[in-house]
């Protein structure tokens, strides 16, 4: 099933949870689903040697804070009744669904194409845009969170790349 079917899949719940005005945890099957699927497209982007790494990073880092703020959703639904969220999260989440929408389909498409600048910066755009909704509407993880599942040992060693490389340029 496609992104853009599942998270009309997503927004139908939603909405319906809206009208009875409580959580339903049928979405999180379907919000697993997106999880996956988008990081099925992270492992894409970050595989992808056809185009430059600026732009393979930034359709990496797209796939990933929609997958990040799907994880988020997930776990503010779950917990929603012992929080007293209830209904309250749901709104919020139908809030950002048009935002993610775009920015899943946007990304989805390029994987088909070549990206041109344009369209990468077209993207870029709607992260932050999506960004700032979730933030907003309390579905954006915490700094901790969004670096609790990186590998710190291979940020290091990739770090310590970098820096090697700047230091070199700079002799």
């Amino acid at each position: 099933m496609e992104k853009s079917d599942l998270l009309g899949e997503l927004s139908q719940r939603l909405q319906e949870m809206e009208r009875i005005s409580k959580v339903d945890m049928s979405a999180v099957c379907i919000l697993d689903k997106l999880i996956e699927s988008c990081s099925s497209t992270e492992r894409f982007w970050r595989d992808n040697d056809k185009i430059t790494i600026q732009n393979s990073f930034l359709l990496f880092h797209a796939s990933r804070n929609a997958r990040i703020i799907l994880k988020k959703m997930k776990q503010r639904l779950i917990e929603a009744e012992e929080k007293h969220e209830n209904p309250v999260v749901v709104d919020q989440s139908l809030a950002i669904i048009p935002s993610l929408s775009e920015l899943c389909v946007a990304v989805s498409v390029l994987t088909k194409q070549t990206p041109t600048k344009n369209l990468v910066e077209t993207v870029s755009k709607k992260v932050e845009f999506l960004r700032d909704a979730a933030f907003i509407n309390g579905l954006l993880p915490t700094p901790e969170e969004e670096i609790e599942e990186l590998d710190q040992k291979r940020l290091k060693t990739c770090f310590g790349k970098l820096a090697d490389t700047l230091q070199a340029m700079l002799v």
